[in-house]
């Protein structure tokens, strides 16, 4: 299980509503809804994938 970076919910990949890579990550997520925001702004999402980052709300 992979998580959304928008929402936070659990997502199986091979169930996915789709996918994104980012900065050499690949990203699945729940819902088209979600990923259109990602697209939007992947920026804001994948921060706190960095260590010391901390991450704003969807």
């Amino acid at each position: 299980m992979e998580k959304d970076p928008v929402c936070g919910m659990l997502v199986d990949p091979k169930e996915a509503a789709g996918q994104r890579s980012h900065e050499g990550r690949t990203y699945y997520f729940c819902s088209a809804d979600c990923l259109k925001k990602f697209d939007q702004a992947p920026q804001r999402y994948v921060v706190a994938d960095k260590p010391g980052a901390k991450k704003d709300g969807p």
